[in-house]
């Protein structure tokens, strides 16, 4: 005989997983507000069985702030998401609200965060008084959280140097960061009090913070990415000897420049350093001293924007480099123009550039050359044994040398992309 229940909440967890399977997120939510018992069937599917990416980013173009409400609603002993993406933008006060909600909501210990601030819209008429001072506060905030990374980008605040106090202990939890120029010396900073008192693995810094590099010790700096136009070769030079102990990557862009003429670095040791990215000129000053570098594997050639001063060519500076890289045996891989190689191996006197037989893997930019010109980089590097080139972002196809140096072979030419990579437009914790 069937049996008749009164209620919902009289059916068994079985028949109760099979109605939540069946109906609407948002009645799965309603039914969460119901009771203890439903709200552990319904988000037990909607977290874990269902499991909904999304919930672990909240902000910009995923979930809104609002929506945190439901992640407190699921009262476990586990959080379902143990780490949190959250992207704030000018109405970071209401949304750091919803945020300290679903921490005084939930049983468990709170989750760590990646925060990213985004100012499109915060512009010098944004920072008024009253602005300035929430702002001071959910900086406050963000101290009491474990915030695993923080990405600020460039925005005026300058108001806050003259304004308000901005009283707030250093994040202390950072792994990766990245910091752009706030125009306000006071937030400056406390950017580099929370460079050095955190476990920065990762960091980024930008335009006019690079001021700051000779405060900054960084105990387990990893990876440098220097986003600006100049640095002083002493000021560089200084940072590079203090974080040798652990710098294994240096980045910086094409536009980078030394501002010293024909600059040289004098460092003694960086023994971890296995990367380097940068243009011809940053190249010249660190390579330099090519008896510090006993890990160095990567070396990438960014097209110089600025040239040295008196100079007439590329060629020169890049030969230059390739003489620099022929001194430093355990370089094995190679990223540069291809145009510039070419021209430079065509252009220099025979003898000029020593060949590199420790180079096996060549990866050319701007592939701009005729397949027979390519040729002629078997001079430089006898012992290749593949070549990528990359004709534009995500888009590679290789050579493998089969009959050096008569001819390159192409092993995929017929599965070269056609159209651009496909791109997104979410955010990301580290740029």
């Amino acid at each position: 005989m069937a049996t008749a229940y009164a209620t919902l909440m009289d059916l068994p967890n079985e028949l109760l997983a099979v109605i939540v399977h069946e109906i609407s997120a948002e009645d799965r939510l309603s039914l969460a507000h119901l009771c203890r018992r439903l709200n552990h069937v319904a988000l037990s599917y909607q977290f874990y069985e269902n499991h909904i990416p999304s919930y672990s980013s909240f902000g910009s173009h995923s979930r809104k702030f609002s929506d945190l409400r439901h992640l407190g609603l699921y009262l476990t002993t586990e959080p379902p998401f143990p780490v949190i993406e959250l992207t704030f933008t000018g109405q970071f006060e209401t949304e750091m609200a919803e945020v300290q909600h679903y921490l005084d909501t939930i049983p468990y210990d709170p989750p760590t965060f990646h925060v990213q601030f985004l100012a499109g819209k915060l512009y010098s008429s944004f920072w008024r008084p009253d602005i300035l001072k929430h702002f001071s506060s959910f900086c406050q905030s963000l101290v009491r959280w474990k915030c695993l990374s923080l990405v600020v980008p460039a925005f005026e605040a300058h108001e806050l140097d003259c304004t308000v106090s901005f009283d707030v202990p250093p994040l202390t939890t950072l792994q990766m960061a990245t910091f752009n120029w706030p125009k306000s010396d006071r937030l400056a900073e406390w950017f580099v009090q929370c460079i050095n008192a955190s476990p920065i693995e990762v960091l980024c810094i930008s335009h006019e913070m690079v001021r700051c590099l000779p405060e900054l010790n960084i105990r387990n700096l990893r990876h440098m990415k220097l986003l600006s136009s100049s640095v002083e070769a002493p000021v560089l030079s200084s940072f590079i000897s203090r974080h040798a102990a652990t710098l294994q990557i240096l980045d910086c862009p094409s536009f980078f420049i030394l501002p010293e003429p024909r600059p040289t670095l004098s460092l003694k040791s960086v023994p971890h350093l296995t990367s380097i990215s940068g243009p011809t000129l940053l190249l010249l000053a660190v390579l330099s001293s090519t008896d510090a570098f006993l890990s160095l594997s990567k070396v990438d050639i960014l097209k110089q924007e600025f040239l040295w001063r008196g100079s007439q060519h590329q060629t020169e500076e890049m030969r230059a480099v390739l003489r620099l890289i022929s001194r430093i045996p355990s370089i094995r891989q190679l990223t540069a123009p291809l145009v510039d190689l070419i021209e430079t191996a065509l252009e220099s006197p025979p003898g000029s550039i020593p060949a590199m037989p420790h180079i096996d893997c060549l990866i050319s930019t701007e592939p701009w050359a005729a397949q027979e010109e390519r040729d002629v980089l078997s001079r430089l590097f006898p012992n290749l044994t593949e070549h990528r080139e990359v004709e534009c972002e995500g888009q590679t196809y290789s050579y493998y040398r089969y009959f050096w140096p008569t001819s390159w072979q192409s092993i995929d030419s017929r599965e070269r992309p056609q159209g651009p990579s496909s791109q997104t437009d979410e955010p990301e914790p580290f740029h």
